[in-house]
């Protein structure tokens, strides 16, 4: 699809435009455990690799290395530090993928209640029970504990710093709650 026709197709009155988002707080644990969490620090997979090219823009005491894996609290100091880069939307505020210039969204629903929020786009597209009964099976999940178990209050505190806007334009907390 070129650029162009994408534009006309995401401007269009006729094409029904939503997205998800996530706790913010829930997405960084999230996206540790799926992609840093006990994997070696070597080259070979694009985040490690990008990761290794750029941490020492956050602190040079990062680990690196085959004998070395990626803490959640290492993760929480390079996550927050390279958050307004653009160089991954795995660390991207939310925000600012979500809202893109002259596209606007029928609706930005949340991962937390996706089963509600999903309902409005499964009736657009006039679904049966069977696409619902889909639409409603969790995809992709990361294994990892209770997300709040993770955080200090300083680390909440660097998350909360980062994406501050993300909590408040998509009416998150900033306490550490279920």
């Amino acid at each position: 699809m070129t650029v162009s026709s994408f534009f006309r197709l995401a401007t269009s009155p006729q094409t029904l435009k939503f997205s998800f988002v996530r706790n913010p707080y829930a997405k960084a644990v999230s996206c540790w455990a799926d992609k840093f969490r006990g994997k070696p620090l070597v080259r070979g997979d694009p985040l490690i690799d990008m990761y290794l090219a750029r941490r020492h823009e956050a602190d040079k005491r990062l680990p690196a290395g085959r004998d070395r894996t990626l803490s959640f609290s290492d993760f929480v100091v390079f996550a927050t530090t390279i958050a307004r880069h653009r160089c991954d939307s795995h660390f991207q505020p939310q925000a600012d993928i979500v809202f893109m210039p002259g596209i606007q969204l029928d609706l930005i629903g949340k991962v937390e209640t996706f089963l509600q929020d999903i309902g409005r786009e499964l009736d657009h597209l006039q679904a049966g029970e069977s696409m619902r009964h889909e639409a409603g099976k969790p995809l992709n999940q990361s294994q990892h504990a209770h997300w709040p178990d993770y955080y200090t209050s300083e680390l909440a505190k660097r998350i909360y710093a980062a994406y501050e806007r993300d909590f408040d334009m998509f009416g998150y907390a900033r306490a550490i709650s279920d």
